[in-house]
């Protein structure tokens, strides 16, 4: 049984992104129409989204957690491989909740009650990788201890279906990962399935646009099961922006307590 730490790494996937609900026009197909030809991983590779900073002002999350449903507002910020902020925002200029994650640490502020937790990550989840959270919010391929962009035949078993191809990363030590692509080379499912424990998370992707020069989602959904029912959250993002400057400043108030982060309460 995972521990309430270990848990709630493994939900911070959910407590991000989603999609684009600007006015943009949809995106015009310009990637291959046909999977059965050789190349597959090159083509992949060729479409991930190359960027540098992810940079989400404004988005709506529609959350179900223990019961309960609510929709609340927030933002996103990442600078690849380096750090992931994620805030909570209620009301308009409110901020409830702030979360810091990099390689090696995270750092919860619960403003409500004046409080924070901060843990190094390997004492959270022994496992964890940064690369397995910042691909799931940048809508990309990603294996365990390799290169994002390193998609060979080496990494991944690829299956072929008549509506597109499934990926499914080999040698993986502690998850399964389960990669699904249509014809337009779309990422539009990732699963990820704990080897060991009945927990599982699962992305969907949809409504893919053109945002700028990259080909994005415009609706996200995350699905964490925990072994005895599902919760969800799904994102409406009202802007984003790709590789601009990103302002990461992060403060802990000095006036607030450090608790144990096992108390953690969404």
């Amino acid at each position: 049984m995972w521990n309430n730490g270990k848990y709630i790494v493994f939900l911070c996937a959910v407590l991000a992104l989603n999609a684009c609900h600007t006015s943009k026009k949809m995106a015009e197909t310009t990637t291959p129409k046909d999977l059965q030809y050789a190349g597959i991983c090159e083509a992949l590779s060729k479409f991930q989204p190359d960027w540098q900073t992810i940079d989400i002002s404004r988005m709506n999350l529609n959350i179900q957690f223990g019961g309960q449903s609510f929709s609340t507002k927030g933002s996103l910020k990442i600078i690849r491989d380096s750090v992931i902020i994620i805030s909570v925002q209620p009301f308009a200029g409110i901020e409830m909740a702030r979360a810091q994650i990099t390689k090696d640490s995270a750092v919860i502020i619960d403003r409500f009650n004046a409080q924070y937790f901060a843990e190094n990550i390997k004492s959270i989840a022994p496992i964890f990788e940064f690369n397995f959270l910042q691909s799931l919010l940048s809508n990309s391929f990603f294996a365990q201890n390799t290169d994002n962009k390193d998609l060979t035949k080496k990494l991944f078993a690829v299956y072929s279906y008549p509506d597109g191809c499934e990926f499914r990363a080999k040698n993986a030590v502690a998850y399964d990962f389960n990669f699904f692509v249509n014809k337009n080379i779309q990422l539009e499912k990732t699963i990820i399935t704990d080897k060991t424990d009945p927990y599982s998370l699962t992305c969907e992707y949809s409504d893919f646009a053109i945002n700028g020069n990259f080909e994005f989602p415009n609706k996200m959904k995350f699905i964490v099961f925990d072994g005895q029912r599902p919760q969800y959250a799904e994102f409406s993002i009202q802007k984003i922006d790709f590789n601009k400057t990103v302002n990461a400043s992060f403060s802990i108030p000095a006036k607030y307590k450090k608790a144990d982060i096992k108390d953690f309460k969404f």
